[in-house]
Formats: structure tokens, C-alpha cells, sequence
């Protein structure tokens, strides 16, 4: 396998760790499977058409619910297999787009920043990079401007038989 398909797989897999091994995880908080926040569903999503920064495919396969918690604020929670749930509050709007941001520490120690674009209709797309640049904001919110990506998904917006079927 080349080479930069390896770095593209060790950053997606960085999400698994927050929960696990990683000491840090800001912008997001992760939560059990089954212990997610309840709220009422907006969309479902799921990741496809995967590509690195070389232009090479790969899978990585990552569930994103979009609901609206008890307080009436957008939250999306990204559900992986075996792991545990990362759950994003607070988005900003850009272009009409939630915009949904997390920085988390890859195997190395690497803060990695995972983005994910969310439209009110269609489908949205999540980006991860090492190199990105964080305003600063509160604890609880990322504001970053990524200068790179190293992937790409596209996050294929479900039907809500498929969504109820598959939660």
C-alpha cells in the first residue's frame, strides 16, 4: 500500500482514539455507545467516496447523526464501529452550512482537525488535516482555517428509512 493512503487511514483512525488512548479532544466530547444525547433527528449521513491528498481511495466507514438536543441546539454525534461516539456542539454557520469542527490527537501526538459541512438539504462532507490554523475561541467550540487536507469524504445524506434502520 502506498505510502500516503497509510497516513490518510492513520488520520481517519484518529477519531477511535479520543475515546481510548488520546489525551486530548477539544471542540467535541465523547460519549459511550447507547449514551449518546437524546434529541430529535435531523438528517443522517454516512461517510463515502473517500479520497487523500494524492488523489488515492479508501474506506472509512463513520456513521453522523445531526439532531437537535433538549436545549434546542444543533449537534451532531459521529458514531464509529467499535468506539466510542464523538458528540460537536456549537456550530457556526458558513455559507449556509453548519459547520461542525473537532481537533483531536492522532497515534503520534498530532492534534488533527476534522471538519464537517452540513447543508439544511443534500449531502455534506467532512475534511481531516494536520495542518490547520485555530482562532481562538471558547472551550467548547473550534474555530479553525485548515492551509491543507490530507482527506475527504463525502457524507451521503440517508434516507430516514435507512437512518431508522441503521440507529
Amino acid at each position: 500500500m502506498p505510502l500516503a493512503p497509510r497516513r490518510a487511514i492513520a488520520i481517519a483512525l484518529a477519531l477511535a482514539s479520543p475515546a481510548c488512548a488520546s489525551p486530548s479532544i477539544a471542540g467535541g466530547e465523547s460519549a459511550s455507545r447507547g449514551r449518546e444525547p437524546p434529541g430529535e433527528a435531523r438528517a443522517s449521513y454516512e461517510s463515502a467516496a473517500c479520497v487523500d491528498a494524492a488523489g488515492g481511495k479508501f474506506q472509512h466507514s463513520t456513521q453522523i447523526f445531526w439532531v437537535v438536543d433538549a436545549a434546542q441546539k444543533d449537534t451532531l454525534v459521529i458514531s464509529r464501529q467499535g468506539a466510542d461516539s464523538i458528540v460537536l456542539r456549537e456550530p457556526r454557520v458558513e455559507r449556509g452550512e453548519q459547520v461542525f469542527q473537532v481537533i483531536t490527537d492522532d497515534a503520534n501526538g498530532t492534534r488533527v482537525l476534522f471538519d464537517y459541512r452540513i447543508p439544511r438539504q443534500g449531502d455534506g462532507r467532512m475534511a481531516a488535516t494536520r495542518r490547520f490554523v485555530q482562532a481562538p475561541g471558547s472551550a467548547t467550540r473550534v474555530e479553525a482555517k485548515p492551509s491543507g487536507i490530507d482527506f475527504v469524504c463525502k457524507l451521503a445524506r440517508r434516507s430516514d428509512e435507512e437512518a431508522d434502520a441503521g440507529s
